[in-house]
């Protein structure tokens, strides 16, 4: 039987399959972490995110949004924590995240707030955050990572 929250087989209900549990952390890391290495500067930073969208980025991103509470604690994870402009609800982990903007919750997020942040990368969850606030934030011209 399939698990309808999306993980892979083998795994608890609910709870990402450890494949790709890493492969988002590395794409995070990939994405995020560029900020700690040397790119030059006619360098892009191109990612396939989850949804098979090639996610590009001129220059390492340094104000993101990030759309659920466990990709607010990659982030802080990646050594990023910093560049975080805009967090969802229960985004509590670590402590530091507490003080970035709220933007919503994982379910529903406020688009004008996340716009007025002008964020350089929106990092979202493609099960839990709405198909429909991916499209719109990709359509405004933000680079939005899903996984």
């Amino acid at each position: 039987m399939s698990d309808p929250g999306g993980a892979l087989p083998g795994s608890r209900r609910g709870v990402p399959h450890p494949v790709s549990r890493i492969r988002s952390c590395a794409a995070l890391a990939l994405v995020i972490g560029a900020a700690f290495w040397p790119v030059r500067a006619d360098s892009v930073i191109e990612l396939r995110d989850d949804r098979g969208v090639v996610v590009r980025l001129a220059t390492p991103a340094h104000r993101i949004v990030a759309l659920a509470p466990s990709l607010t604690e990659l982030t802080y994870a990646a050594g990023a924590g910093e560049r975080l402009v805009g967090v969802v609800r229960f985004s509590d982990y670590p402590a530091a995240a507490r003080q970035v903007m709220q933007v919503g919750d994982a379910s529903r997020v406020d688009v004008e707030r996340i716009v007025a942040l002008k964020p350089q990368l929106v990092l979202a969850w493609k099960s839990g955050n709405q198909a429909g606030d991916i499209r719109k934030l990709s359509r405004l011209g933000h680079a939005v990572f899903v996984t």
